[in-house]
């Protein structure tokens, strides 16, 4: 046997690397053939023509792609699926990316009122935007029913202004404002509260001793009255309301906050509006039905606080009367 030199031991393991090489290739090519990139699948998604049942189940299997792209596509084009997209029920509203979540279900009001159970399960979910594409969904679903509108009366208690505020726009279509109560202008208290400790000491309870507070007006920049200040400012006025059967819904409706707002009515929280600096000049209303008490006083209690320039409640505040639609 000759014995091999250097240079054929070199040449030997050319010899193997290349044919791992070869074969490494092949099977790369062979996978990347199986499995097309994220681009691809996309494109095959968005260019299936099948019929609508086989369509719509491979728009379910790509919503578990794992590529998000792909997923987001697939739910895109099942919101175009009417009653379809409830084949992608429920776990496309336990899907782990966000947007998936809330394409699905910003689409699920097409699907009328089998869609309402789902639709109710998404008022849970994590992100507020999720939740707020729920409230626009149900208000869209056709019939109405006094699910749906109980429903969105839940919401407008979210913990977050975004979703509440989604709910009583969505809300306001159920009914028709029949009667207006504007709120006094004057005989408000204002106490500033720079270390924002007001509501651990409860400034909201009716029974609060507000005797050396300020007296001030709305509808005027806590500045006109000598505050060149940036924080917490506390409004509290108790206010007679006439005797009257309770209204189908009642809401108390600012013209203005600078910038947010925390609402009590008879020391319960009714609601708030906290979306930062963009909302001092934005109008919004708080579902107080189940809190005013007619033929009463009722003690209404209001927390602002700013970040820049001026603050308080600087437009008008009115309580509407509203029933349902025909």
């Amino acid at each position: 046997m000759v014995p091999r030199s250097p240079r054929n031991r070199s040449c030997s393991r050319a010899v193997w690397l290349a044919m791992a090489v070869g074969v490494f290739g092949v099977a790369w090519t062979v996978a990347a053939q199986a499995q097309p990139d994220a681009a691809q699948r996309r494109v095959a998604l968005l260019a299936t023509r099948a019929a609508d049942a086989e369509r719509t189940a491979e728009l379910v299997r790509g919503l578990s792609d794992a590529d998000p792209v792909v997923a987001r596509t697939a739910a895109r084009l099942l919101t175009g699926q009417g009653k379809g997209i409830l084949k992608a029920l429920p776990g496309a509203l336990r899907h782990r990316d966000m947007l998936v979540r809330r394409i699905i279900v910003s689409g699920l009001g097409s699907a009328g009122p089998p869609a309402v159970d789902a639709l109710a399960r998404a008022l849970d979910d994590g992100s507020p935007l999720v939740r707020q594409a729920a409230v626009l969904s149900l208000s869209s679903v056709r019939p109405r029913s006094k699910r749906t509108s109980a429903l969105i009366k839940r919401a407008a208690r979210d913990e977050s202004a975004l979703v509440a505020e989604a709910a009583i726009l969505a809300s306001r279509a159920f009914y028709d404002v029949i009667a207006e109560i504007p709120l006094p202008r004057d005989g408000w208290k204002l106490k500033l509260d720079p270390p924002n400790a007001g509501e651990a000491a409860e400034w909201f309870a009716p029974q609060f001793d507000d005797s050396d507070w300020q007296t001030v007006e709305i509808e005027r920049p806590w500045q006109d009255f000598g505050h060149d200040y940036q924080g917490y400012g506390w409004y509290r006025r108790t206010i007679e309301l006439p005797k009257r059967e309770t209204p189908e819904r009642v809401e108390l409706a600012f013209g203005g906050v600078d910038e947010n707002a925390w609402v009590w009515i008879n020391g319960r929280r009714a609601g708030d509006h906290a979306i930062g600096p963009e909302g001092w000049d934005k109008p919004f209303r708080i579902d107080i039905t189940d809190l005013v008490r007619w033929g009463e006083a009722n003690q209404f209690t209001v927390r602002a606080m700013n970040t820049v320039g001026h603050g308080g409640i600087w437009r008008p505040v009115k309580i509407s009367l509203l029933k349902t639609t025909d």
